[in-house]
């Protein structure tokens, strides 16, 4: 956390884990392409103002590796025009269509309406996944997501605001899927800690991309 920094630039192309929480004056964020990040924390960095920009970089420039999604998070309302098969809620399922080319993985995207102040902070603890009957692919965002108060290295209490804020999380998945699956879809839920005992945080919508086979040999061919 940083309150004076506004650009992060010059990543180096083996760094796999970049954190920014709560850098208030955090404006912009160049990735590299072809980069390695795998996990990209900028929640609660209110003052980005490149949100679609970044989001083609993070998904789009960086290395895939199979079975090995990469996550994201940084504030955000709604899911992104970016996105082809976009649903109110927190579960969408789509026929596929007849192609030739196979199909290799998604682009996702599910907003986090939250409604009372919260610490939000994504860790690579605050969220589990898997594919389940290799067409959906299930995220699960766990307790360390949402803290009522935030702590310092040394357990102290720290004086950080809580915001009530909407987030986004970005996943970009690669799979070896068979031929013959006709339905793909993406599933999210919430784990909320128990002393929450009301709703103060929903899934509010969710959207995917489908990544075939051309996609990925279109990008290879791109200077």
């Amino acid at each position: 956390k940083c309150k004076k920094l506004k650009s992060i630039e010059g990543i180096p192309l083996c760094l796999k884990y970049l954190y920014a929480h709560g850098c208030e004056s955090l404006e912009t964020v160049s990735l590299p392409l072809n980069h390695s990040i795998r996990h990209l924390d900028l929640s609660q960095c209110f003052c980005l103002k490149q949100d679609e920009h970044l989001l083609t970089q993070f998904l789009k420039d960086g290395q895939d590796e199979e079975d090995s999604p990469r996550f994201a998070c940084f504030p955000g309302t709604e899911v992104p025009s970016y996105f082809d098969n976009i649903w109110t809620g927190k579960s969408y399922t789509i026929s596929l269509p007849w192609t030739s080319s196979k199909l290799l993985g998604f682009d996702g995207c599910i907003v986090v309406a939250c409604e009372r102040p919260f610490h939000i902070q994504f860790s690579p603890l605050s969220y589990d996944y898997y594919w389940g009957y290799e067409r959906y692919f299930h995220l699960y965002l766990q307790q360390d997501f949402f803290q009522c108060h935030k702590y310092s290295s040394t357990g102290e209490k720290e004086e950080e605001e809580a915001q009530t804020s909407d987030h986004l999380v970005l996943i970009r998945g690669i799979k070896n899927f068979s031929d013959s699956i006709n339905k793909f879809g993406i599933h999210s839920d919430l784990r909320l800690p128990k002393e929450f005992e009301s709703p103060s945080a929903e899934i509010k919508s969710c959207g995917f991309s489908l990544i075939w086979e051309d996609d990925l040999t279109d990008k290879i061919k791109t200077p």
